[in-house]
Parts: structure tokens; C-alpha cells; sequence
């Protein structure tokens, strides 16, 4: 047995030792800050970052609202054989803007037949883009979708915009132009330029009217989604979407 004395400088330094490793193990992890917020392609000739589209902005602060849900009667056709709860859920066109107006939504509530109140019902999101999903009412609950309402509520609205939704983003002038279009007279370009311009009379029109199109997306129509699970007083959704099927939510 060595009767060395340890030299006490050989603790000290085991200690700093870590001491140090335990301060690097809590630094945060760094990132990379992107040189541009703009969107980026990859060139692949050269394998090159190349920018791409108009600069990224940031995500507008939301105004503070308060959704809400406002009984009234049912203004689809209603299924006959049932009886649904109607009305409209109010929310704010633009949810970054303090001095946008209140849009309402139309939806319809067919309650579960055991009577007793759930916590997650399905609800149903129309496609399209621009369709009635509650004009779709009568076809969904004859085709098996009834069942839902042996144990869940199921609900059915028309997505901001559509519908019987207010207001209604509609364009007459796309239809008027249809016996130019299937008269055979106009060539492909033509036919073309055509609907592209009709779109622009709707949209000019549209935005005369005093509506926010930027409003109109889908990432909008997501959070009135949430909002009529908030104003119902449901803790959560079962979302159904064609052909994705149930998802949670």
C-alpha cells in the first residue's frame, strides 16, 4: 500500500472538471438562424440554395374576441325524420384586425339519441373548395352516417364564405360567362383569359363590398372550428373530412 500523500490540487481540478461539464450539459441547443425568411429551391444542377417567392412575415397577433353562438331556425333542407338544433356560430372575419366586422357561420347540431349530453361529437368539414356541406345533410345521414347518433352528436356547418354562411362568397360572373365557354367559339387561350377575368369582376367586386379576402384560407377556417367547439361547450372533436376518415382533434 503506497503511503503517498494525495496532492488535494488533483480534487480541486476533478471538481472544475464537473463543474463545467454540468454547465455545458444546460446551455440551450443552438440553432440556426436562416440568412433569409424568404422560401428557398434547390437548384439541382449546382446543388445551390436559391430564394424563392415573396419574404415570410410573421404571424399577426390575435385580437382578443369571444365566439358565439346564436340559435336561429335551420335555412337548408332539413332531412325529414329530424329535427336539428340551428343557428349561427359569430366570429370575427379577421381575427389580427380590432376593426374587422363579425361573419356567421350556419350549423346544425342532430343530437345523439341516448339524450344524454357528450363531450366529443363528430363533426363534419365540407370539400370543394367553396361547397355546402349542409346542403349534403339529407345524402350523409341516409348513406349510414346516422349511426353516428347512436352515441355521439353530430354537427354540420358551412365553412366561412360558403353556403349558408354570411356572407357568401359566390361569383355570378364565372357562371354568366358559361354559354361563351360551352359554344365551342373560343379557343383554349381564350376560354382561359376569360375566367380569369371573370374571377377578377367577382373579386373587385367582392373587396367593393368591403370584404377581407385575406380572411379566407384555410388556416382561418380551422380556428372557427375550434371556436364552434368552444361556444357549443365541447371538450373535443372528432373531425370528419372525405377521404380522410375520423381524426382527433
Amino acid at each position: 500500500m503506497s503511503n503517498k500523500k494525495r496532492d488535494p490540487r488533483n480534487g480541486c481540478l476533478l471538481i472544475l472538471i464537473l463543474g463545467l461539464a454540468l454547465f455545458a450539459c444546460n446551455l440551450p441547443a443552438p440553432t440556426a438562424t436562416p440568412p433569409s425568411s424568404r422560401p428557398v429551391v434547390i437548384d439541382p444542377s449546382t446543388q445551390t440554395v436559391i430564394p424563392s417567392g415573396p419574404l415570410l412575415t410573421p404571424t399577426p397577433a390575435i385580437i382578443p374576441y369571444q365566439p358565439t353562438f346564436e340559435p336561429a331556425p335551420c335555412a337548408f333542407p332539413v332531412p325529414r325524420g329530424y329535427d336539428p338544433e340551428c343557428g349561427y356560430l359569430v366570429v370575427p372575419e379577421n381575427r389580427a384586425r380590432s376593426d374587422t366586422r363579425q361573419i356567421r357561420l350556419h350549423v346544425a347540431i342532430f343530437r345523439n339519441r341516448t339524450g344524454i349530453p357528450n363531450a366529443d361529437p363528430v363533426i363534419k368539414i365540407s370539400g370543394g373548395p367553396g361547397s355546402s356541406g349542409l346542403n349534403t345533410a339529407g345524402y350523409l345521414l341516409g348513406t349510414g352516417m346516422d349511426a353516428v347518433l347512436e352515441r355521439r352528436d353530430f354537427i354540420m356547418f358551412d365553412q366561412r364564405g360558403t353556403g349558408y354562411s354570411l356572407p357568401r362568397l359566390d361569383c355570378p360572373e364565372r357562371v354568366q360567362i358559361a354559354p361563351a365557354l360551352l359554344g365551342g367559339r373560343l379557343s383554349a387561350e381564350e376560354s382561359a383569359q376569360a375566367i380569369i377575368d371573370a374571377f377578377r369582376r367577382c373579386r373587385e367586386r367582392l373587396t367593393a363590398e368591403g370584404l377581407d379576402l385575406t380572411a379566407y384560407h384555410s388556416a382561418a377556417s380551422a380556428a372557427d372550428i375550434n371556436d364552434l367547439r368552444l361556444a357549443l361547450g365541447y371538450n373535443q372533436l372528432n373531425l370528419m373530412a372525405f377521404p380522410m376518415g375520423l381524426v382527433w382533434l
